[in-house]
Order: structure tokens, then C-alpha cells, then sequence
């Protein structure tokens, strides 16, 4: 996330997620859910910490997950559509649901096999946290960017 004046990057520690193939890289499903208390700002920022967790954020006593659920995995990224697509191997389609509010999202992902029963997982992408009811405008001299970038950089089991 990101306001006129700064950069800030925050990590949920707890989450848990699945990952279902056939035993190809395209899959059949990628499905995971936030727990959204779990949040740390990278800086060790508790006043911030503390805000993004209250109702003018993530409102986490209300919505303590956020989740997202597949509904297409396709080989192959359209790069006109995707600024971000470069090395991207597929498309990831599917249901993001932050504060209550689901929106239908996709974006490029890197699969990888790792030769080792894992597959390899990075996508970057951004959403528009106004479009999930996330409206805290920020002090008059340092707004916050509507855009948010989410990141994902994990390692899954392949299962069927």
C-alpha cells in the first residue's frame, strides 16, 4: 500500500491455501484465505498496525478473513491486458473477497515445477481498495493510492 509520502509493505503471517492439479502446472484450482489480524507492517509500525486493523481499514473484528477462490487457471497470459505479464506462464481467474465485498479479479501468475512434487507460485497484481469498500482517504497532504499491489510468492504440493 502506498500514500503521497511513503511506501508500506505488509505481511499476513497466517494464511493457509490449496492447490489442485492433475499433475500439469495448469491446475485446477488455487484457493486460499488471510487472516487478517495476522497483519504486520514490514517497518514494525504498531500505530499503523493498529489503524489498517481498525474499522477505517480491514475492519478486522468484523472481517477477520479475506479470501480469494479460482475459477479458471489457463495457460498462457494476454500481455496487452496485463502490464505486469512479463515471464508470466498463466492466468489466474477467480473470486477475491476483502471486507465483505467479492469481486471477480484475474491476473498473471509463474508457475514452476520444481522437479520435487512442488509447484512454484509468484504473481504480482494490483486492485483498487476502494472497490472493496477500503474508502479511508488519508490526511489532506498525503492521501493514500487507490491501487493496492498484492503479492503472492509461495511453494504448493501438487494434489488432485
Amino acid at each position: 500500500a502506498s500514500k503521497v509520502t511513503a511506501t508500506h509493505y505488509v505481511v499476513f503471517n497466517s494464511w493457509q491455501g490449496t492447490y489442485e492439479s492433475d499433475g500439469t502446472l495448469t491446475g485446477t484450482a488455487l484457493n486460499f484465505s488471510v487472516d487478517l489480524p495476522s497483519l504486520l507492517v514490514d517497518d514494525g509500525n504498531e500505530r499503523l498496525q493498529t489503524h489498517l486493523k481498525s474499522a477505517d481499514f480491514f475492519d478486522v473484528a468484523t472481517y477477520p478473513t479475506a479470501s480469494f477462490a479460482s475459477t479458471s487457471i489457463t495457460p498462457g497470459v494476454d500481455s496487452a491486458a496485463f502490464a505486469n505479464a512479463a515471464g508470466a506462464t498463466h492466468t489466474v481467474t477467480g473470486v477475491l473477497d476483502i471486507h465483505g465485498v467479492t469481486k471477480e479479479v484475474s491476473f498473471p501468475i509463474t508457475l514452476t515445477d520444481t522437479g520435487t512434487g512442488m509447484i512454484g507460485a509468484k504473481a504480482a497484481f494490483a486492485v483498487n481498495r476502494q472497490d472493496f469498500d477500503l474508502v479511508y482517504p488519508g490526511v489532506p497532504d498525503d492521501l493514500i493510492r487507490d491501487e493496492v499491489v498484492i503479492e503472492v510468492d509461495a511453494s504448493m504440493v501438487v494434489g488432485g
